[in-house]
Order: C-alpha cells, then structure tokens, then sequence
C-alpha cells in the first residue's frame, strides 16, 4: 500500500518489520523444530539405552539363569558321581569281604574236611581193634561155656558189645572226635545195662555223680568194659539176698588223675576174696583193661557197703 501510494520510507519500514517477524517467526519455527528433533532424538535416544539396558538386563539374567543352571548340573554332578563312588566302593568293599569270607569258609571246609578225614580213618582203625576186643571177649567167654549158663553168656557179651557200640554212638554226635564227657556217657550206658540186667524187675537203682570229665576214646572204650564187668557182677552177686538195690557211681578229677568210684549196698564180698587171685572171666578182663589203660584198681567191702575204686592218670 504504501508502495502504491509512493510512500517508500514507510514501505522499507514495514519491509523491514515483515522481515524481522518472518525471520522471527522462521527462528521460533526452527527452534520449534529444533527443539522438536531435540526432544524426539533424546526421546529415541533414551528408548534405545531403555532397551539397551533391558536387553543388558535380560543378558545378565539369562548368564546369571545360566551360571545357576550349570552350578545345579556340577553341583547334581558331583553328587551322583559321590554316590556312584560310595556305591561303587561299597560294592567292592562288600565283594572284598564276601570273597575274604569265603575263602575263609573254604579254608575252614578244607580243614574240617582233612580233619574228618584223619578221624574217620582213626574211627576205622579204632571199630577194627573193638571188633578184635569183641572177638576176643567170645573167646575168653566159649572157655567158661560149661559153668556159665548160655543165656548169661548172651547178656554179657550183649552188655560189652553195647558198652563199646554207645561210645561210638556218642562220637558221632559230638563236634569232638577225640574225647567225651564221661557223665554223659556213663548215663545213657546206664540206661542201657538197666535194661539189659532188668534192673527194675530186681528193684535196683542207679545214681550218678560224676563230675565234668573228658576222656579219650582209647581209655574210654576199656574203662566202659570195666565199669561194665563192675555192675553186672555187682547185680549178679551183691543183690542175691536182699528185695532191693543202689549202685552209685562217683567220679572226680583232680590236678594229675581223675577216679571213678563204683559203691553198691550190697552183701559186701567174701572175706577171703581177693582181686590178684581171682580166676572169674570178669575179674581177669578187669585187671587186664586196668593195666590196658595204666589205671589202679582198689576194693573196700564191708556188709551193706562196697566199693571199687579206679584211679586213671591224666
């Protein structure tokens, strides 16, 4: 307008003022802009760190999840190989000891079996020297057949058979071979000659008290004749007179010898009787068995009172 009208000073006045308020309004616009960029790159640049730090985050927490994860595989690891070790070792250790143990079974199988093998051959040597005894007591025995009636040849011969045969029944029964307890023996023979003399029949009693002795089969089979030569004449004789009966037998050890002590109350015997001069077959195998198994023999009788004494060195 003021162009048109001429009014050029006024014109570059305004010319100016439109400058300065469109470079105003270009300044304001660019800051606005600028500011603008500014803030949407800082916004950006901070959504980018954001993320970078959660994805940092995310990183250290998957190593973190890792690290934790192979610490449980070692840790899982290391425990079953500790386990599997221990079995492993266990197994060994049991398979050790099962081994040591049974070669230690083996090693005591081995020696029982050559030690029964030792004994059984001694057991058969010992059966064929009671056999040999056995036939020479019915040799001894066929010598006095006229003045001993037959059925009283059959019960001794049966008494000394059983005498001998009981003490290898008793060893076979026991662990020992070698030796065995005379109270038990002499018990279960007992209960056998009872019968075998009918000892109820005749109201006759036995009692025995022997201590705890062991004795070895080869002074046990002829000690067992003895005693059984002891009481059945003892049966045969001392009882004759009287309704009733009692046979004890005392046995005792000492340090170097042990006795075995048989009593009865009977008649006594006869005044005149004497063990070194008696011809009876029972006296003749008693001193010889006395003498077999180096022992001494003794009598003190008096009516109602007899007793014959064996003393055995140990």
């Amino acid at each position: 307008m003021y162009v048109a009208n001429k009014e050029f000073e006024q014109a570059l006045k305004y010319s100016n003022l439109q400058l300065q308020f469109t470079d105003s309004l270009a300044n304001e616009n660019s800051q606005r802009i600028q500011n603008e960029m500014t803030t949407r790159f800082e916004t950006e640049n901070l959504n980018d760190k954001i993320t970078l730090l959660t994805n940092t985050n995310k990183l250290k927490d998957a190593e973190i999840e890792k690290k934790k994860t192979q610490q449980y595989l070692f840790l899982v690891l290391v425990i079953g190989s500790s386990i599997f070790i221990g079995l492993l070792f266990f197994v060994l250790r049991t398979k050790n000891k099962s081994q040591k143990q049974l070669e230690s079974k083996n090693e005591i199988i081995k020696n029982a079996l050559d030690e029964r093998g030792i004994l059984l051959k001694e057991i058969h040597h010992r059966v064929k020297n009671n056999l040999q005894i056995i036939s020479s007591l019915l040799n001894l025995q066929s010598g006095y057949g006229n003045s001993i009636s037959t059925e009283d040849l059959v019960k001794q011969s049966e008494s000394r058979i059983k005498s001998m045969a009981l003490i290898h029944e008793k060893l076979y029964q026991t662990e020992n071979f070698k030796e065995i307890d005379l109270a038990e023996y002499l018990q279960s023979f007992l209960e056998q000659l009872s019968e075998i003399l009918f000892f109820k029949e005749k109201n006759i009693e036995y009692v025995i008290n022997v201590e705890t002795i062991h004795i070895e089969i080869d002074k046990l089979v002829p000690l067992g004749l003895i005693v059984n030569e002891l009481i059945t004449n003892t049966v045969k004789h001392a009882f004759k007179n009287k309704a009733s009966g009692i046979i004890t037998i005392t046995g005792k050890h000492a340090e170097n010898n042990y006795t075995l002590t048989i009593n009865d109350n009977g008649e006594g015997m006869p005044s005149d009787f004497s063990l070194d001069k008696s011809k009876s077959l029972g006296i003749r195998l008693i001193k010889g068995l006395v003498n077999q198994i180096q022992a001494k023999i003794s009598i003190d009788s008096v009516p109602g009172n007899t007793s014959f004494c064996i003393n055995i060195s140990k």
